[in-house]
């Protein structure tokens, strides 16, 4: 197994040695690649973002550009239920980024996210998303 993975280089120098593996974001990608396409075309591959899992949907929502149009926001709630998932990765990510673009359907949901979820770790980023807006 020595002879294999050069153990010294792992171990006690700095830096990742030569040897590290490379991983593809093959998923990633993809989920770029539609919500480029979205934003170039306005057609959006629904079939595909469907098949989404959580993290391809919280990594969507962060690839969001910032002042998109009310109809464009409204078409991504109203095709994937965002303001009304029970998914609470997938809610902050989508609460941040609503509350960020002042969309207003999203606060009802917002209020009672707020009073339901006692993890922190889903509160702190809506609170701090609500401070940085102006908005109670």
């Amino acid at each position: 197994m020595k002879a294999l993975i050069n153990s010294d280089q792992w171990i006690n120098q700095p830096l990742l040695p030569n040897d590290v593996p490379k991983f593809e974001l093959v998923g990633l990608e993809r989920v770029a690649k539609i919500l480029k396409e979205w934003l170039d075309s306005g057609s959006l591959d629904f079939e595909a973002a469907q098949k989404f899992s959580t993290p391809e949907w919280v990594y969507f929502i962060g690839l969001l550009p910032p002042h998109l149009s009310d109809d464009q926001i409204t078409e991504l709630d109203k095709k994937f239920g965002l303001t009304q998932t029970k998914n609470a990765e997938i809610a902050v990510a989508w609460f941040k980024y609503a509350i960020a673009e002042n969309y207003s359907p999203v606060f009802a949901a917002v209020k009672t996210f707020l009073g339901s979820v006692g993890r922190g770790k889903y509160l702190q980023p809506v609170y701090k998303a609500l401070a940085s807006s102006g908005r109670e």
